[in-house]
């Protein structure tokens, strides 16, 4: 029983000590509004209104919730950006060793 909570101890202070590279979040949500677009990125506002609409931040590298609400930066797929209205889901991140601040959906 001693060495099971051992470790417990260790593991729990591992995660607590995690090297972060890059915070993440997890994003279900809906487009709000494209605020901003460039040649293969485009940037959107996210609502969270609905029956499924989340975000849950990593427990070890957290994402701040408001710095979610600036912006989501979306790769242009076949020319288009989301619409207004479209459902998005995935993994949020925010990346600590560039100097690019804008958050990113994997």
């Amino acid at each position: 029983m001693k060495s099971i909570f051992i470790g417990i101890l260790v593991l729990a202070s591992s995660i607590a000590h995690a090297d972060c590279t890059q915070l993440e979040a997890q994003v279900i949500a809906k487009v709000g509004n494209v605020i901003a677009e460039d040649a293969s990125t485009c940037t959107v506002l996210l609502y969270y209104s609905g029956p499924y609409a989340q975000v849950n931040s990593s427990f070890a590298c957290p994402l701040d919730v408001d710095d979610i609400s600036n912006g989501v930066t979306l790769q242009i797929e076949n020319g288009v950006c989301a619409k207004a209205g479209d459902a998005i889901s995935g993994i949020l991140y925010k990346s600590l060793k560039s100097d690019d601040s804008r958050i990113y959906l994997y």
